[in-house]
Order: structure tokens, then C-alpha cells, then sequence
């Protein structure tokens, strides 16, 4: 469905890149963006840490996996298969094509490698991000629209550009498979009767289009059908989350190296070159990265405008996490809202960032973790850059207006040499940790747990 933005926010618009000239030093590429050239000489000896970069690299070690309250089932082993079930099971999609594997490819550091995801039923004008570690994330999607990551699994079946499918599809998807069922209900609740007429094959419900078929039938169904339907979904999708809580890779050559900061070992301190440990000092230092990719996640999760011009490939109409918000607030599988397995947490967490959105929100996105950041090209969130090279000089250089409102003011362009751009490479290159279990990586055999 086409939104319009109101005219006071299109106001800012602005649908070319600023052509100032480059700085000294560097040259217009083929993008339109200004570019160092290449370097050498990253192999010179390391900085001496200061007591504020050691202090700083202790904050920024790995730690676990947080808990979470809302899914009863985050952990529980049956969950965990039954997930795993799920993730490959096309039958979730509307046209029996997809599943969450397609977008979120094991093979692909659980992404798709593109610019802009073409793997659902149409066209998603963002990056897709990787799947991997979304169980250290509070915000899910690039605009927050998710304040869990089992809220986050339900969302993709039932968007028109993804999966495409109704909730109440999914209900009759595990009602009619005798082996999916019993897993089902040897985990959750007896299922509704699905084979009972009173329940169309599909529907479910859409404020933004109630005079669908699928909107139509749904609103034939009683209160108390609509919640057992819907319980489905959100079963399905809490089982989803406990499959990707295993999809973690932390202990990055970085954090084996700040324990030999800890230690004095010297194997642990060879795990950086000399040239990422440059990269590091910048990072929490002169390039000031950690302003915004700070903490155990190399995030604290804020939504920031980093001044991103146009792209041919991107929408105009994106306003990040200003509609990100709002569509929170209708949101049905809400850490807040009636499947909530705490619903205590989702309220202390819209008593901190309400329930409106901010004028200043607009064309705000998510600030992505930078642990595995290597493997998950192309970056930003319409896949605005193919390399890291291309993000760190955008960092540099900011030679971009942005869309909407104005770039944070923590955003300045940087006077870093060439050297000094590659050695924050080196760095963001050794924040890539192990791969979750090779077990993990392809269909199981059945929604059983062995």
C-alpha cells in the first residue's frame, strides 16, 4: 500500500548528492563519492595503548546471550528443533516458494548478499540484515518496527512483500501436518480445529487495507478464534526465535586478543595485527566509531541520521524509524501486547521510548552491530556500499546530504590517511567470530528434537 508523507517532512527532501569538490587527497570514483587511494604500510609496529583505549577495549569484549522474558520458550530444546523446522519449511509463504532461509541464506552468513532483498514475493526496498546475533538485539529491522527477535519471526510470513502469507494459513500449515502437529502440541496447546469450516484457508488482520479477502475473512471469525489463530502464529514465530538464539557468532579474534590484554599471554595478542590494533585506537579514539558502535555488540542500538543520499535502487519515501514506531504501536506480537510472555518488559520499555514519534526521527535507521560486519556486504540500509572501504570513506569524507532532516552532529568528516582508513578495515575485520554449529546450517529431518 503507497504511504504519503506529510508535506512538512518533504520539505528536507533533497535528491542529489553533494557535488562539492573532493578533499585534498582524494578523487571523484566511479559511485559519485569522493575516495582515498589505495595504501601500504599497514604492517608497521602497533600504538601503545593508552589506560582509556585499554579500558575501552574491556568494555567492548564479547559477553552472552541475554535472556528473553517475553518468549517462555527462548531456550527450551523442543522449541529449538521445532524452529529449526520452521526456518526451512516454504509452506510458511503464501505461494510455497520461500522460507526464511531465503532471504536469511545459512551460506551466507544467514543473509542474501544483495543490496536490496528480491527473494520474498516482491521487491523490499532495504537491505536484508544477517540473521546472525539478532537474539543481542532489543530493535529488529532497520526502522525498530520490532522490539524482539520472536516478533521479528512473525513479521516476514504475513508482509505482502515477503512471505505473503495469513495467519490463519499457518494455522491450517500445522493442523494439517500430523508430524508438525504433534510437535506443536507437545510443545504449546492443542491446536484449534482447523478443519472445521467456520475457518477460510486465509486471512488475517490489516488496518491498512480491511476490505481485502484475507481482511474480510478474518473478521468473520469470532474474538475468541481470532486469539487462538493468532496464539498460532505467535507460537510459531517464539519457536522461530529459539532456532535463531543458536545462530551466534561471538569470540572474535578482537576479544581473544583483550583477553590477552587481561592476561599478558602473547598468542591471545597475536590475534590482532598491528595494523587492526591501529585500526582499534582509531576506532575508540580519533575516528570516534565508538560514539555510536559502542558496547559488548559494537552498538547501542540507537537510530541515527548518518546522512545517506538517494539511490536509484531505494525508495525516496522511507522515513526509517519515525514510521518504524508507529508501526510498533499497532503491532500484535509486541513484547507489550497480549502474547507477551512478560508483557511487564515491553512496558518499561514504552515508558522509555514512548509512544510517539519525534519530528527528529525521521530518516533515523538503526545503528547495526559491527561484530561479523565483514561478511555482510553490501552495508547501510538500502546496501548504500558493496566494501568496508566504501563505508570507512563515507565516514571520512560525509560527502552526502541526507533525505531527511539533518546528519547527527556526532558525524564530522575525519582527517585520516589513507593508512589510517585501511588500518580501521583491518579492525572492523577482526570482530568476525566462529560460526554457529554446521548442523544448524541446513533442513533438519523433522520438527523433533533427537
Amino acid at each position: 500500500m503507497h504511504r504519503h508523507i506529510p508535506s512538512l517532512l518533504l520539505g528536507g527532501i533533497t535528491l542529489a548528492a553533494c557535488q562539492r569538490p573532493c578533499p585534498a587527497g582524494s578523487t571523484l570514483g566511479p559511485t559519485g563519492l569522493c575516495a582515498l587511494p589505495p595504501t601500504a604500510d599497514t604492517n608497521a609496529a602497533p600504538l601503545d595503548l593508552t589506560q582509556r583505549e585499554l579500558d575501552a577495549a574491556l568494555e567492548l569484549r564479547a559477553q552472552g546471550i541475554p535472556d528473553s522474558p517475553t518468549n517462555a520458550f527462548a531456550d527450551n530444546t523442543d522449541a529449538i528443533a521445532l524452529g529449526h523446522w520452521l526456518f526451512y519449511d516454504a509452506r510458511l509463504s503464501r505461494s510455497g516458494l520461500f522460507r526464511c532461509a531465503s532471504c536469511h541464506d545459512p551460506h551466507q552468513d544467514f543473509q542474501d548478499g544483495k543490496r536490496v532483498s528480491d527473494d520474498g514475493e516482491s521487491l523490499v526496498h532495504r537491505n536484508t540484515p544477517t540473521a546472525t546475533n539478532g537474539p543481542l538485539y532489543q530493535w529488529l529491522y532497520w526502522g525498530g518496527r520490532c522490539d524482539s527477535l520472536w516478533c521479528q519471526a512473525a513479521n516476514p510470513i504475513e508482509n505482502d512483500l515477503e512471505m505473503n502469507s495469513t495467519r490463519l494459513e499457518v494455522a491450517h500449515v500445522v493442523h494439517d501436518d500430523p508430524s508438525l502437529a504433534d510437535a506443536y502440541e507437545a510443545l504449546f496447546e492443542p491446536l484449534p480445529d482447523m478443519s472445521d469450516p467456520r475457518f477460510p484457508a486465509t486471512g488475517r488482520p490489516d488496518r491498512k487495507a480491511p476490505n481485502t479477502e484475507d481482511a474480510r475473512n478474518w473478521a468473520t471469525l469470532s474474538q475468541s478464534d481470532q486469539d487462538s489463530v493468532s496464539g498460532v502464529l505467535a507460537n510459531v514465530a517464539k519457536a522461530l526465535a529459539a532456532y535463531e538464539r543458536q545462530l551466534v557468532r561471538l569470540e572474535a579474534p578482537f576479544d581473544t586478543w583483550v583477553d590477552g590484554l587481561q592476561d599478558g599471554d602473547p598468542d591471545k595478542l597475536a590475534a590482532l595485527s598491528p595494523s587492526a590494533v591501529r585500526g582499534f585506537s582509531l576506532f575508540v579514539g580519533d575516528a570516534g566509531c565508538v560514539q555510536c558502535h559502542g558496547g559488548p555488540l559494537f552498538t547501542y542500538e540507537e537510530h541515527i541520521n548518518t546522512g545517506l543520499g538517494p539511490r536509484a535502487w531505494l525508495l525516496t519515501e522511507d522515513t526509517g524509524r519515525w514510521d518504524g514506531l508507529v508501526e510498533l504501536m499497532y503491532e500484535d506480537f509486541s513484547t507489550f501486547g497480549p502474547w507477551s510472555d512478560d508483557p511487564t518488559v515491553g512496558d518499561a520499555l514504552l515508558a522509555e521510548v514512548g509512544t510517539e514519534p519525534t519530528p527528529e526521527q525521521v530518516g533515523t535507521f538503526r545503528t547495526p552491530s559491527l561484530r561479523n560486519v565483514a561478511l555482510s556486504a553490501p552495508y547501510m540500509h538500502g546496501g548504500h556500499f558493496e566494501t568496508l572501504e566504501e563505508v570507512v570513506q563515507f565516514y571520512i569524507f560525509l560527502d552526502e546530504e541526507p533525505l531527511y532532516g539533518a546528519r547527527d552532529d556526532r558525524l564530522q568528516p575525519l582527517d585520516l590517511s589513507p593508512r589510517d582508513a585501511s588500518d580501521l578495515v583491518a579492525f572492523l575485520e577482526s570482530l568476525t567470530g566462529a560460526p554457529p554449529d554446521e548442523s544448524l546450517f541446513d533442513p533438519p529431518e523433522s520438527p523433533w528434537a533427537d
